[in-house]
């Protein structure tokens, strides 16, 4: 599907590729794709993303990142309704600093954009040219913005028109257990502060903690030029007002990626992300537990600077959305 593009335009890198020594770099494939669950429900919770293992332990590290996901999915359960035609865009700043030797701190501040978007037509081509169903995008109005999340016989959010707020903020520290050439363990907690808001689809109204421990391999694979990525953690959520009695108490996380570093400066990752249950509403829109596939890269600019690509896939259908395209901007300074 995506996949094969996303892994094909991250090959293409290479023909922009500056040779350079390798210790001069940021390692391509220290760390994966910081992915996270955008579907317009799932992503209002204190899922955190997988950061690598190893803590940052000198200057400071600061991220601008997209992630554009294409909603198309509905369920209608007498208890419980979810509507999703549309886009839903965060753009992420991140902050990232040493504390001490072993040590780390960090902060994320989304802004969360809900709109008609632009994709339904190229994703309506694709869905033609390759023969894969496209789930009755072709029957409906292109480009369009109807989003509808109803419990009980509350509607928490129902509009038609685009929606902007800042989203719910997260703050982590991180502790570096073990480091060495071949393996590194970490742990962090994180903080995720009720900033954004129910109605617009922008934060779940409640404060949400995580705990994740983070482990990366370089020498299990090392035969065959790999690099192993894990992840696995808890996130124990605050009271949210989005169907407070279907919301579940806590939510488990995992991660497993690859990476194989081309070369000194560009790296191609494959991984899979996944969450537990958040809400039982009965309809998997509504935050049920979601598996993803990112194909994607990472090309080391300069010694400061770095861009990650990536394609994101529902493995699980109607957990996420059809497809996310992220795209980061990095820079150590």
């Amino acid at each position: 599907m995506t996949f094969r593009a996303a892994a094909l335009f991250v090959v293409a890198l290479q023909v922009v590729d500056l040779s350079a020594a390798a210790d001069e770099l940021l390692v391509p494939g220290a760390a994966p794709l910081g992915v996270r669950n955008t579907l317009p429900v799932a992503q209002l919770y204190g899922l955190p993303r997988a950061l690598g293992a190893e803590m940052l332990r000198q200057g400071t590290e600061v991220t601008v990142r997209v992630d554009l996901g294409s909603n198309f999915t509905s369920d209608f359960e007498p208890d419980a309704s979810a509507f999703f035609d549309g886009e839903t865009t965060v753009f992420s700043l991140g902050l990232r600093a040493p504390l001490g030797r072993r040590m780390e701190w960090g902060l994320e501040i989304p802004y969360v954009l809900h709109s008609s978007g632009f994709l339904d037509g190229f994703l309506e081509t694709f869905h033609d040219a390759t023969g894969l169903s496209d789930g009755g995008r072709d029957g409906a109005p292109k480009n369009r913005l109807d989003y509808l999340v109803a419990y009980r016989g509350t509607d928490y959010a129902d509009f038609r028109d685009r929606q902007h707020h800042l989203g719910d903020v997260r703050g982590w520290l991180g502790y570096q257990l073990h480091r060495s050439t071949a393996r590194t363990l970490g742990v962090r907690a994180q903080v995720k502060l009720p900033t954004g808001r129910v109605k617009d689809l922008s934060g779940s109204d409640g404060t949400d903690g995580s705990l994740w421990f983070e482990y990366s391999d370089r020498a299990l694979l090392a035969s065959i030029g790999l690099s192993l990525s894990l992840m696995g953690g808890v996130v124990i959520l605050g009271d949210g007002d989005l169907a407070p009695d279907a919301q579940k108490d806590y939510a488990l996380v995992g991660h497993l990626g690859l990476q194989y570093a081309v070369t000194p400066r560009v790296a191609l990752m494959a991984q899979v992300d996944t969450h537990s249950q958040l809400l039982g509403t009965g309809v998997p829109q509504a935050a049920n537990g979601a598996v993803q596939g990112t194909l994607g890269g990472r090309w080391s600019i300069s010694p400061k600077y770095w861009m990650d690509l990536g394609i994101i896939e529902d493995l699980r259908p109607q957990t996420s959305s059809d497809v996310v395209f992220q795209f980061l901007m990095g820079a150590r300074f």
